[in-house]
């Protein structure tokens, strides 16, 4: 499972408790998790946190293709973001949710 963080600018306590449980449950199916796109603030977080430990350094990337294909083992033709995302049948996001008026 790819997580996009590119949209999520800082992570509180109550995210840093949600990424251990989506750990937790990764850990206990046996499902690989890669985050990618975390903005310097994120990723330092994800440090302290241990996060990477837990992970593997290996599975953390700077964009959504390139965890793709290390999640699928090949390459995805033409580096589209929109069809890397849909090759895994899911995109989940750690943002806040948004409040329409």
């Amino acid at each position: 499972m790819v997580i996009d963080l590119e949209v999520v600018n800082f992570i509180d306590s109550q995210r840093s408790a949600k990424l251990g449980d989506i750990l937790a449950l990764r850990e206990q199916a046996d499902v690989a998790l890669r985050p990618d796109r975390a903005k310097p603030g994120v990723r330092a977080v994800l440090e302290r946190e241990e996060f990477n430990d837990r992970l593997g350094h290996d599975h953390i990337h700077g964009n959504v293709h390139r965890a793709v294909q290390a999640q699928t083992g090949r390459p995805q033709l033409g580096g589209d973001q929109t069809a890397a995302r849909s090759a895994l049948g899911a995109r989940c996001s750690l943002s806040a949710p948004t409040r329409r008026s």
